[in-house]
């Protein structure tokens, strides 16, 4: 049955525009949070923009949305005001829904709480793949034929992430379609829905420019649901810093390195001194108190988050597909093996706070605190 509120806000000829809308709400007041979802159903419903939607939620009712979403998520004023102190409505509502969702604390996966090796695939055959049950696994969209097997053996703290293809297609020289982009989500999304594990790598430009890699967040953050928890974007060595702290400020759980250019061999001189040129920058972001410290994934990296000189979060490798045959055959190691060896390492702890990882079954503890999006790579919207 329909709840009063939504009865009352039924009636067309009370509410044919907004400013109708805004005038009934004044008259009602706020009883519980759930009034907020109604009214929220209901703009929806009649198609208004985030500006109108912020004006019709004025006085009381706006001070409630306000508190509920300090309250989730921990944060002031500033990130929901542009420069010059107006409301940034696609943000505001953004954060407003994330905090009214009751089912946040089952679809909101951040990764494990220590750091891990994640293998690429394929592997072959695939008797050999599924000795490696519990793993994490990346599977790129170039070779995609091992996925619902790699599903089937995640266990509760895997990753699966789910790789664009991108590499491939720039280590062979292969021009990417027009529509590869569009390709990438429509395989990507159903998976990323179904399997709490998965974090997708928002498609991107190797050594392309600024302006491209931008233009793929942007549009990451439109069509994959709550992106800045389940999208990995990715910051490539040859952008300046001032892309990573753009990153970094917008909220993003994940963000992902990608060694090319000069620094395209990973462990290099070089390398090395633009990793810690990127940790200062994220650090710096951090003490600044708006963001928590993000979850830096190193593409290609396995090695390094071996070794523990730089805190990242997780690597992936490929490593175990490429070489274990070679193990088996001269040193008789099996490929469990080669894999716990593989995932040894000193495996430092970041510095810092991270975003919080989910609750292993709903109901256990508070829900996590997602990070919300703060800045957009793109002039506000006000």
């Amino acid at each position: 049955m329909p709840s009063p509120l939504r009865q009352s806000c039924s009636q067309p000829a009370r509410i044919d525009r907004p400013d109708d809308l805004r005038q009934l709400l004044q008259t009602i007041p706020i009883a519980d949070p759930t009034d907020l979802r109604v009214i929220l159903e209901v703009m929806g419903e009649r198609g208004y923009s985030p500006e109108e939607k912020i004006r019709c939620l004025a006085g009381p009712w706006f001070a409630a949305a306000f508190a509920l979403i300090v309250e989730q998520t921990g944060l002031g004023t500033g990130a929901f005001t542009t420069p010059e102190g107006r409301c940034n409505a696609p943000h505001f509502l953004r954060n407003l829904d994330w905090a009214l969702s009751a089912d946040r604390a089952r679809r909101l996966y951040t990764g494990p709480g220590v750091p891990q090796a994640i293998h690429g695939l394929p592997i072959t055959p695939a008797s050999e793949l599924r000795k490696l049950a519990g793993a994490s696994f990346c599977v790129s969209h170039a070779t995609p034929h091992q996925l619902h097997l790699a599903i089937d053996l995640l266990g509760p703290k895997s990753i699966l992430l789910l790789d664009n293809g991108a590499y491939s297609a720039w280590k062979s020289r292969h021009a990417m379609g027009p529509d590869w982009r569009d390709r990438f989500h429509c395989w990507a999304l159903p998976i990323l829905v179904r399997v709490p594990q998965t974090v997708l790598v928002i498609p991107d430009v190797i050594e392309g420019s600024a302006t491209e890699n931008r233009t793929a967040v942007s549009e990451a953050c439109c069509v994959v649901p709550h992106a800045v928890e389940r999208a990995m974007p990715v910051w490539h060595y040859t952008e300046d810093l001032a892309q990573l702290r753009d990153l970094v400020e917008m909220g993003f759980t994940w963000i992902a390195w990608g060694a090319c250019g000069p620094y395209r061999s990973v462990g290099s001189p070089c390398w090395r001194e633009r990793t810690e040129a990127a940790f200062a920058m994220v650090e710096a972001v951090v003490a600044e108190g708006c963001t928590a410290r993000p979850r830096i994934h190193m593409l290609r990296g396995l090695n390094e988050l071996r070794r523990g000189e730089f805190p990242f979060t997780s690597a992936d490798s490929c490593n175990v597909g490429r070489n274990f045959k070679e193990r088996v055959a001269y040193f008789h190691e099996s490929i469990e093996a080669f894999r716990a060896r593989v995932e040894t390492g000193r495996f430092p702890a970041p510095p810092g706070a991270v975003w919080p990882d989910r609750p292993e079954a709903p109901g256990l503890g508070p829900a996590p605190k997602s990070p919300p999006l703060q800045k957009s790579l793109f002039p506000v919207v006000s």
